[in-house]
């Protein structure tokens, strides 16, 4: 029987997130806490309209999934994409800091590739792409096959079905960061076959620093320990709808 992975709290202690923000210049502190206000104001792209809150659970939440990244991405210049990035989380907010990072981020919606356009140039950056694309489309084109060093995803989808999303993305070796809620692990358990099959493995479930009323969110790392299989990701829609 498959053991249980539990979060462990000490990979992300309490003010990683704060103290990450705090370590920039002024200039940049003012530029996301612009992006937060933004956030919140433009329609369409967050449901909170307070930009205090938009900075706390947007920006912080997306800064908290650093200590896990660093931890597990060995490669200094790398290479990401953000999957179903929406308006940019959380890639636009790694990408201020970790500059050395490339961010490729995809999202169905040309209003939201807009706004990360916008916002990518508001924030001063340089190493953003942002492509409007289906994912299980740009999952088969050769020029991002396999092509990234780590995938992420912060969008709420089941964990079977960003596997099959991100996984064909990311070359062997590479990983995927997946944002989760509290104590995912029935849902991780589930998914741990199509993982398998896609050429994955479920390598860690940690805590990070960011708390919701249930108490702390976690990150879920699968590592890609084999090609994923030509046929995967299948047709749009299908992920979704009959998960793995």
């Amino acid at each position: 029987m498959a053991t249980t992975l539990r979060p462990r709290a000490t990979l992300a202690r309490v003010g990683d997130a704060a103290a990450r923000f705090a370590s920039f210049d002024r200039s940049t502190q003012t530029r996301l806490r612009d992006f937060a206000t933004s956030l919140a104001r433009a329609r369409g792209m967050s449901a909170i309209r307070d930009p205090e809150e938009s900075f706390s659970r947007h920006v912080l939440d997306s800064l908290a999934l650093l200590p896990t990244m660093e931890k597990h991405l060995d490669v200094s210049h790398a290479r990401l994409v953000d999957v179903g990035c929406g308006p940019g989380l959380p890639g636009l907010v790694l990408a201020v800091a970790k500059p050395e990072w490339k961010f490729t981020m995809m999202d169905a919606q040309a209003k939201r590739i807009a706004f990360v356009q916008e916002s990518a140039h508001k924030l001063q950056l340089n190493n953003i792409q942002a492509v409007q694309a289906r994912a299980e489309s740009f999952g088969r084109e050769e020029e991002h096959r396999e092509a990234y060093d780590a995938a992420v995803a912060r969008a709420v989808a089941d964990t079977r079905v960003l596997a099959e999303l991100c996984l064909p993305l990311v070359r062997v070796g590479g990983y995927v960061f997946a944002a989760k809620g509290v104590e995912p692990h029935d849902e991780i358990q589930n998914a741990r076959g199509a993982v398998e099959l896609l050429g994955g493995h479920v390598h860690d479930v940690a805590e990070v620093d960011s708390q919701c009323e249930q108490g702390a969110r976690t990150v879920v790392v699968i590592g890609k320990i084999q090609t994923t299989p030509e046929k995967y990701p299948r047709r749009e829609g299908i992920p979704n709808k009959r998960p793995l």
